[in-house]
């Protein structure tokens, strides 16, 4: 899972800069009940440089395109990936934990 604090590019196109952060999932990445994948924790990523988180993709274990959304504050209706804060700065650490993706 990449974060960016460029603009968001169609689905799958190139990222328009060096991810924020990654963090890498776990293999397998969590378990699917009813449409929903339930994410299994991932480890602390450091945060490679400052700014305001816009977007995230995700890749398959093999470095391809999965998926991209937007990032939002935790709370916001339809965003795609939501966070405590988007505000992020270098040297810190983020994590996943509780995320949950829903098929539409």
């Amino acid at each position: 899972l990449e974060l960016y604090a460029t603009t968001q590019p169609a689905p799958g196109a190139a990222s328009g800069g060096s991810p924020m952060a990654v963090m890498g999932l776990q293999k397998p990445c969590g378990s699917v009940v009813g449409g929903v994948i339930y994410f299994s924790a991932s480890l602390p990523a450091q945060v490679l440089s400052s700014g305001t988180a816009r977007w995230a993709r995700v890749k398959d274990g093999d470095g391809l395109w999965v998926i991209d959304g937007n990032v939002a504050v935790t709370g916001t209706p339809g965003a795609g990936f939501t966070i405590g804060d988007v505000v992020l700065y270098a040297g810190a650490f983020v994590f996943l934990f509780g995320a949950t993706l829903t098929e539409p």
